[in-house]
């Protein structure tokens, strides 16, 4: 292995990020208004999670994930479609005949497919062929990080018609209107094949929508809430609630900081975007009050990233009496003081997990690019079990140019 060739691969990992780093600030997107009264011909939508299990078998690499980002995108276009439904195929098991069946029953006009990671690509093209082997006519969307991050690939596929690139809420909106005829295509967002010639037009990244607060609540009456959070998925792990029902909510998009292995950047951008305490509160309070929940997963990038907006969280939830047993599995050491420790307590936290990644000071600030201070990372580590919480850590080991010995110090 040549490590300073792997070594240079990496930190350009992050020079390729820069873009959007350097930009986000001009990429932020404000809410698109659509005169819906002109639409004479709404179009049916249909959201589809294909059933990872037709390429990987495999328990251990199957995830459980609940469509919170259809949900979403749902609740932002069902003023501009004519109905809007949810199929998940991975929950329901079903096989491809089965899926096949209920898209010809529902007849889209419009098909939105989501896949979260590379490794399960494959059932992009298999859901793709599916649906046009229904009918020609159902326009095919793909989002989802795979996607994103591979939007060329995607589009290898001649049965897609459309890969999403970045977040698709006001983009999705858009190219329903633009089907709809009253409207143009995204101008950013999107990536397709000209018409005629067949050649891929990529419109970039879309913007950032600054905003978070602009978004409705997502339209959980589109799936059975409680089928997915009345028990824990197949894992066991830190973060697997105690209290059922529980719930997922995501209060911020983006992170600032600049960790070489790291997605993040590229796709939610490092500008960081927050709903503020509030707007979570009132989310808290309705899903408490329509589901009965119990427990509170947080799924935020970077929950902490603001200090000031993160205790501001936490103090209304105690003082709007949601305080409530939540875990959040990405804490960021380095945004941690006593004070946080105290409110996040107060507030109902039971789990505490950071990311240390390395023991080498040199590879946490040369390879990493990770702002950690290890004697800060003890001290807080000490004061969360003084105060009775469980602490884990995630380490990576085997960086580019990583040795023997600092792999020592990584495990001591």
């Amino acid at each position: 292995m040549d490590v300073k060739k792997a070594h240079k691969g990496l930190i350009d990992n992050v020079g390729r990020r820069k873009y959007f780093r350097e930009l986000n600030p001009k990429l932020l997107e404000k809410p698109i208004t659509i005169d819906v009264s002109s639409i004479k011909n709404k179009k049916k939508v249909l959201f589809i999670i294909p059933n990872f299990r037709w390429i990987d078998e495999d328990v251990n690499a199957i995830w459980d994930m609940v469509p919170w980002n259809l949900c979403q995108i749902a609740a932002v276009i069902e003023d501009i479609s004519s109905e809007v439904k949810i199929i998940d195929a991975h929950k329901e098991k079903l096989s491809e005949d089965e899926l096949a069946k209920q898209i010809a029953d529902y007849k889209p006009d419009i098909a939105g497919i989501t896949v979260l990671m590379d490794q399960y690509a494959g059932v992009a093209p298999i859901t793709t062929k599916l649906i046009k082997n229904i009918s020609k006519n159902i326009v095919t969307v793909l989002g989802g990080v795979y996607a994103m991050a591979n939007p060329k690939r995607a589009m290898k596929d001649k049965n897609l018609d459309y890969v999403v690139i970045g977040e698709g809420e006001y983009v999705f909106k858009q190219l329903i209107g633009f089907y709809s005829g009253i409207c143009d295509l995204p101008e950013r967002g999107i990536c397709f094949r000209k018409n005629g010639t067949g050649e891929l037009e990529n419109r970039g990244h879309s913007e950032f929508i600054k905003n978070l607060d602009d978004l409705p609540r997502p339209a959980y009456h589109l799936i059975d809430f409680l089928s997915y959070y009345n028990k824990s998925n197949v894992r066991n792990g830190i973060d697997r609630p105690r209290y059922y029902p529980y719930v997922r909510i995501i209060t911020s998009r983006g992170c600032p900081e600049k960790c070489s292995f790291c997605q993040v950047p590229s796709l939610q951008g490092s500008y960081f975007r927050h709903r503020s305490p509030d707007n979570v509160c009132d989310e808290i309070e309705w899903l408490k009050k329509e589901y009965g929940i119990k427990e509170i997963i947080f799924d935020d990038d970077n929950l902490l990233t603001n200090t000031k907006r993160a205790k501001k969280l936490f103090r209304r939830m105690i003082e709007r009496g949601l305080a409530m047993p939540w875990q959040y599995t990405s804490v960021a050491v380095f945004r941690l003081d006593t004070e946080m420790i105290d409110l996040m307590i107060e507030s109902g936290f039971r789990n505490m997990n950071i990311a240390i990644e390395s023991g080498s000071e040199r590879v946490n600030r040369d390879i990493v690019l990770k702002p950690l201070d290890y004697d800060h990372a003890k001290k807080m580590v000490a004061y969360a079990q003084k105060k009775g919480l469980f602490v884990a850590a995630n380490f990576i080991i085997g960086f580019p140019t990583e040795s023997w010995q600092e792999i020592r110090e990584t495990i001591n």
